[in-house]
């Protein structure tokens, strides 16, 4: 049976349309579902946490100030992701112009002698075709077998997580990758054209990446700097907090004659539930990289 509830507040009536699983009749309490969320979810859209959620927080980020802060500079970081985007520059595609000022201080292109002024704005009507020496306008006209190579290697665009199971995201896999790449290193050798590794098209697991060197620490080192984010403290210690609290909202919850949920927390509960999966998706996924780097090794 569906309900549908007309909504005003925009220029045109919109329907939003609520599908009853069960019947009901006119007056009756309807109820809907929150869908599968983890925890980290639940918090932010709907403010509450599952005490018992199957799935966990959902997965833990790590925010990109952590990874430059790791790779010890902003440039590290950008330049590989620009090279995963397909947007890395050859630095021999361009080409240095050489420019004398007037006695005014204004420059003067030495090859068409066009005027450019302190604003770096170009008298000729002509001056928008010149980038600087790039060989196109933007980078976003640039063509770059970089993205191809990247989007195979299973890049999608900068996706940094570490999974409610443990696993590490493929994006943060290559972006050590790519960062870690040296082009006078001939085992891991960076490809002049794209800023990437080479061979990088040839990757198909997670293991593939892993081995190459420096990845497998800088992935460590990641996830043990996102795990010292958090306050110091176990899993259980956290869970153990917030049901006291919980315990102690549930009883005033009872006195007051108000409904007592069963297996949602809010507040700091929440926050104690939600900061307990993060710590425990992280140690796990610590234990199970360096598991499975005994294993390659091996």
């Amino acid at each position: 049976k569906e309900v549908s509830t007309v909504i005003a507040g925009s220029s045109s009536l919109k329907t939003l349309r609520l599908i009853a699983v069960n019947c009901a009749k006119k007056g009756d309490e309807l109820f809907n579902t929150f869908g599968e969320h983890g925890n980290s979810a639940l918090l932010h859209k709907y403010g509450f946490c599952e005490t018992d959620n199957a799935l966990g927080c959902g997965g833990v980020t790590v925010p990109v100030d952590l990874l430059i802060e790791l790779l010890g500079n902003p440039l590290v970081y950008y330049e590989a992701f620009a090279a995963l985007e397909g947007g890395f520059i050859d630095e021999e595609d361009f080409t240095e112009e050489e420019t004398t000022e007037d006695e005014n201080g204004d420059e003067i292109d030495d090859d068409d002698d066009d005027v450019k002024n302190k604003n770096g704005k170009k008298d000729d009507d002509d001056a928008k075709k010149h980038n600087g020496g790039a060989p196109w306008e933007t980078l976003t006209d640039a063509v770059s077998p970089g993205a191809a190579i990247a989007a195979a290697a299973g890049w999608c665009g900068g996706v940094y997580e570490i999974s409610d199971n443990g696993t590490v995201s493929r994006d943060l896999l290559l972006l050590f990758a790519t960062a870690l790449a040296d082009p006078d290193d001939g085992s891991h050798e960076m490809d002049g054209k794209t800023g990437l590794p080479t061979g990088l098209e040839t990757v198909k697991h997670d293991d593939d990446v892993l081995v190459l060197p420096g990845v497998a620490e800088a992935t460590l080192a990641a996830i043990k700097a996102r795990l010292s984010l958090l306050p110091v403290g176990t899993v259980q210690g956290d869970l153990k907090k917030a049901k006291q609290l919980q315990a102690k909202c549930m009883s005033k919850q009872s006195e007051n004659g108000s409904s007592v949920p069963k297996h949602g927390v809010t507040g700091i509960a929440a926050a104690l539930v939600l900061r307990a999966n993060e710590r425990l998706t992280l140690e796990k996924a610590f234990e199970g990289l360096v598991e499975k780097l005994t294993r390659l090794t091996a």
